[in-house]
C-alpha cells in the first residue's frame, strides 16, 4: 500500500516567483517539484532571502523559513540548503533525497551549460528523446562553440544521438556531421557514416564516400561493426523484426523497409504503455 502525505503548509496569496522557472508558485509542494525536476541545474541563486521569508510568512512554515535563513547567514552549500527543504516536507524517499544530493555535489562545480548538458544527458539516457532535444537545443542557442569547443560538439553528438534513437537518421546525421567539423571526434564521424549507410542506397552509399572523400578506412571498420551484429546472436523479442527491416533496406525493398519500421515502433510504443501501467 502507497503511504498518503498530506499537503503541509498553506496556499500562497502571493506567489514567489522563480526566474529559472518563469513562473509563480503556491506551495511548498510546487516549489519541492521544481527542486527535484531541476536539481541538475539549480545554483545558489535559489538560496535567496526572499524564499526563506516567503516560506515562513506566506506558506506558514516558520521553522523552516528561519532555519533556511541561519543556513545562508552560516553559508552553507547548496546541497544542504535543498535537502533541508525536501527533507522537512518529506516530499522524496530517502534513495531518492539521496540521488538528488549526489546530483547537486556532483554539479557543484559545474557552469551553467555543463549542467544543462548534465540534464540533457540524463533526459537521453532514460529514453526521454524530446525532452533532451529541447535541452541540449536550450544549449546550443545560448552559447557558441568557440567558447567551448569540446563541451559544444558534444553536445552536438548528443543531439544526433537523440535523433538517431527517434529514426530520424537524416536529422542526426546533421549534428554528428557538425560534432565533427567543430571537434574532429572519430565517433562522430564514423556515426555520421552510419546514418549515411541507413539512409541511403549501399551503392549509393559507397558513391557518396568515393565522390566526398570520406575516410574510406573510418568506413570500412563501420561495415566490419555492421556485419558483427548482424551476425551475432542477439536475444530480444524484437530482433527478428529488425532483422526484417535490414533485410528490406538492403534488397531496395522501400515501401516494406518503411511498413516494418511503423510496425516495429507501434508493438514497441504498445509493450512500452504496457510497462507504464505497471509500474
Amino acid at each position: 500500500m502507497v503511504e498518503l502525505i498530506p499537503c503541509i503548509g498553506e496556499i500562497a496569496k502571493t506567489p514567489y516567483y522563480v526566474l529559472g522557472l518563469g513562473m509563480n508558485i503556491y506551495s511548498i509542494e510546487e516549489l519541492c517539484f521544481y527542486l527535484c525536476e531541476n536539481s541538475y541545474i539549480l545554483d545558489r541563486d535559489i538560496m535567496d532571502v526572499k524564499l526563506c521569508q516567503w516560506i515562513e510568512r506566506e506558506i506558514g512554515l516558520r521553522n523552516l523559513g528561519k532555519h533556511l535563513f541561519e543556513m545562508l547567514n552560516e553559508e552553507k552549500n547548496l546541497n544542504e540548503f535543498i535537502t533541508t527543504i525536501l527533507r522537512h516536507t518529506r516530499y522524496c524517499e530517502e534513495e531518492e533525497l539521496a540521488r538528488i544530493e549526489k546530483i547537486l555535489l556532483d554539479n557543484a562545480s559545474l557552469g551553467f551549460a555543463q549542467k544543462r548538458k548534465a540534464r540533457g544527458d540524463s533526459l537521453l539516457a532514460t529514453n526521454k528523446l524530446s525532452l533532451a532535444i529541447e535541452e541540449y537545443q536550450y544549449i546550443l542557442q545560448g552559447m557558441t562553440a568557440n567558447e567551448d569547443i569540446s563541451l559544444y560538439s558534444k553536445i552536438l553528438h548528443n543531439t544526433g544521438t537523440a535523433y538517431a534513437k527517434l529514426f530520424l537518421f537524416d536529422k542526426a546525421g546533421e549534428y554528428y556531421k557538425k560534432a565533427y567539423d567543430i571537434s574532429g571526434d572519430g565517433e562522430s564521424y564514423k556515426q555520421y557514416l552510419a546514418t549515411m549507410r541507413i539512409t541511403k542506397e549501399k551503392e549509393e552509399y559507397q558513391n557518396t564516400i568515393l565522390l566526398k572523400g570520406l575516410n574510406q578506412e573510418v568506413a570500412m571498420e563501420l561495415e566490419e561493426e555492421i556485419n558483427s551484429i548482424l551476425t551475432a546472436e542477439i536475444d530480444t523479442p524484437y530482433m527478428k523484426s529488425l532483422t526484417e527491416i535490414i533485410s528490406h533496406k538492403q534488397d531496395g525493398r522501400i515501401s516494406e523497409f518503411y511498413k516494418a519500421i511503423e510496425e516495429t515502433l507501434n508493438d514497441w510504443k504498445k509493450d512500452y504503455r504496457k510497462g507504464m501501467m505497471n509500474t
